[in-house]
């Protein structure tokens, strides 16, 4: 493992000075058999900061902000949690890329899944508002007119009426009739007008109905007849035009519900169009970038060992990244200082190796 960080080393008169210094373990095979360094000159920035946390630390003991990992100084808490990220790392920016792509294939599916509940919702309100609500008056207006149908003979001949099996009929109509209409009359539609005269008239009707009953029992067919023609027959053609009324009424509410789902549906195809143009985008950006990086990275490398291998070991790549590709350009460019060291001191060998043997 190679490590690399700023470092005081002592000269022979007890004076110090700041290097950058790059140590490497030298292997044969599998095993460490020594180290190499190869030392630059630090950065005044880094000289600065390494003595003020190194003096810190000398004082108190350890630094508020900074510690030791491994020889190297790192930040402490959120602050340095967020500098190791290295956001500008090639690492960093590929993790982005596929985290965006999980992020937005989440978003699209949960927006879909969010259509389809809402779609759901709205089909289900539409079926009991609209198909449920329609069903109940149609169903209360035929009870309705049955009861009329069976009653009225009644009251014109009633001596050749059976009365138990009209009465039992009559009562089925009516309890199947006030069933579907508490039913309806105890959902929201309470509170329309038109349901409230409904249910006055109604109650008119049944009035007339029961009136008109005993008024048969009871012999008395003049009454039975006023009834049902003074009560009755009006009642009735009051509570189909009312009925009417409701059933328009639950139509344009389906009409709008219609409306109102076909506007969300038009609001989810445009958000998610609007998504993936935001994904498109945002994968287009983080490629470019990526790619960018890495074909920088790469030429500067290329340069340097063309460099290298051409003998000019004075060439250097001034571009640097805080990335991958970036710690591989620094590298590169430690070995050509290295070998240019190496070189400088084979220079200065073959010189005092001339002086000697011209003696």
């Amino acid at each position: 493992m190679t490590w690399q960080g700023v470092v005081k080393n002592r000269r022979k008169n007890g004076d110090h000075y700041w290097v950058n210094a790059t140590v490497a373990p030298l292997r044969d095979g599998e095993r460490i058999v020594g180290y190499t360094s190869v030392r630059r000159k630090a950065a005044a920035n880094a000289v600065a900061r390494a003595e003020k946390i190194y003096a810190e630390i000398r004082e108190k003991g350890k630094s508020r902000h900074y510690g030791l990992s491994q020889g190297t100084l790192r930040r402490k808490g959120l602050t340095g949690i967020l500098a190791r990220l290295q956001l500008t790392s090639l690492k960093a920016k590929l993790t982005s890329m596929v985290v965006a792509s999980l992020l937005l294939l989440v978003l699209a599916g949960g927006l879909g899944v969010y259509a389809l509940m809402v779609s759901g919702e709205r089909l289900e309100t539409l079926n009991r508002s609209g198909l449920g609500e329609v069903a109940s008056p149609q169903h209360i207006e035929r009870y309705i007119g049955q009861t009329v149908e069976t009653l009225e003979p009644v009251v014109r001949n009633p001596r050749q009426a059976d009365l138990d099996a009209i009465n039992a009929e009559i009562s089925q109509y009516v309890e199947a009739m006030q069933g579907l209409w508490t039913d309806y009359y105890v959902d929201e539609t309470a509170a329309v007008e038109a349901t409230q005269r409904f249910n006055s008239a109604l109650a008119t009707w049944s009035t007339g109905v029961n009136t008109t009953l005993v008024a048969i029992q009871e012999g008395n067919g003049f009454a039975a007849f006023e009834a049902f023609n003074d009560i009755v027959v009006p009642t009735t053609q009051t509570l189909r035009e009312i009925n009417s009324t409701l059933v328009e009424q639950v139509r344009a509410d389906a009409e709008v519900l219609v409306s109102q789902a076909q506007s969300g549906r038009q609001q989810m195809l445009l958000a998610q169009l609007a998504l993936l143009a935001v994904g498109f985008l945002v994968m287009i950006g983080l490629s470019i970038m990526t790619m960018r990086s890495v074909f920088r990275s790469l030429s500067g490398a290329r340069y340097i060992t063309f460099q290298i291998a051409a003998g000019n070991l004075a060439a250097r790549e001034r571009r640097q990244t805080n990335d991958e590709l970036g710690e591989l350009l620094y590298s590169l460019d430690t070995m050509r200082f290295s070998l240019s060291s190496i070189v400088g001191m084979l220079k200065v060998a073959s010189r005092w190796l001339r002086r000697r043997s011209s003696r």
